[in-house]
């Protein structure tokens, strides 16, 4: 997201979804988190799926109009590196879903759990 990074991260803060107002659903730590991830070295060799949407992300309307035509150029690609990091990973289309896949879809979720869990212990990296 290059200069972007402090925009994308408040739009993270308050997406703009009927959410925002609730304190229990999902909050981001997004410079923790890529902090821990950047410390956390390479992927253990554990089954991976990945669960992609196919409706844009909800943006605030305070947020800059071109904020999220960049994070749709971007996610793509980073959903495209999640599946490289495992051979044979599935990559699963959450049709009609925003972000929140496991509240939009919960069936495509719970397949895809099992999917992993199900996995022949040969098969699994």
């Amino acid at each position: 997201m290059g200069a972007d990074w402090a925009a994308y991260v408040e739009a993270l803060r308050h997406p703009g979804t009927p959410f925002d107002a609730d304190r229990t659903f999902e909050q981001v730590d997004i410079d923790g988190g890529v902090t821990a991830i950047d410390r956390g070295g390479p992927l253990p060799p554990v089954p991976v799926a990945v669960l992609s949407r196919t409706e844009p992300f909800a943006a605030p309307p305070t947020m800059s109009k071109d904020l999220p035509a960049k994070l749709e150029a971007a996610w793509p690609k980073a959903q495209q590196a999640l599946v490289g990091m495992r051979p044979q990973t599935p990559h699963l289309l959450a049709t009609g879903s925003d972000h929140y896949v496991q509240l939009h879809d919960p069936d495509l979720t719970i397949a895809a759990v099992r999917l992993i869990v199900d996995r022949p212990a040969a098969a699994r990296p």
